[in-house]
């Protein structure tokens, strides 16, 4: 388990300094570990999964990335429930990969039920206001522009207010949706 860690935290530098090849590759080789260690739907796996659909993302890998973070959700929802943290956090990565793909009548209702679910578990936390920020994006793709521009203003309004309380390690997309 360590060893998984420790290589999950090298992947996880290899994409900060952008060696996405590399991070693919170790996290590749964790999955694997995990897979046969932990089985496919431990949360140590799933995270794994996400990590891994995330760089795919970046990459611009966005069928790879859909088809990872679809698997990814299926399972965090059958193991840790649909109004888990790290459930949402995948959702709404897969709500946005489907907006990067011009899906947005498939991304619209995923990031309908983040914003419920944030709205139910943390009413004024940042991840509310990100959620906002990421169903009005969505919305602005399905040229939905009224309800587009009410839900950009507030997570816009919501991500200053609560700008202290954001992770570092989300910070730089939660820049990206202040663009």
């Amino acid at each position: 388990p360590n060893t998984q860690n420790s290589m999950r935290n090298l992947a996880a530098l290899y994409f900060y300094l952008e060696r996405f090849a590399d991070s693919v590759g170790l996290l590749n080789q964790v999955l694997q570990l995990e897979m046969r260690a932990k089985g496919p739907e431990h949360p140590d796996t799933l995270l794994t999964m996400n990590n891994l659909a995330f760089i795919y993302g970046r990459q611009g890998r966005l069928d790879l990335a859909e088809a990872t973070y679809v698997k990814t959700v299926e399972a965090r929802v059958r193991v840790l429930g649909d109004i888990h943290p790290e459930t949402m956090t995948s959702e709404q990565n897969l709500a946005l990969v489907y907006h990067e793909q011009g899906k947005d009548a498939l991304a619209e209702p995923v990031a309908r039920e983040v914003l419920r679910a944030r709205l139910k578990t943390e009413p004024e936390g940042w991840a509310r206001y990100y959620a906002e920020s990421i169903l009005g994006t969505v919305l602005g793709g399905l040229k939905k522009t009224t309800d587009a521009e009410t839900l950009l203003l507030s997570g816009y309004e919501g991500l200053k207010k609560t700008e202290s309380t954001i992770p570092a390690g989300n910070r730089p997309n939660v820049q990206r949706s202040d663009r």
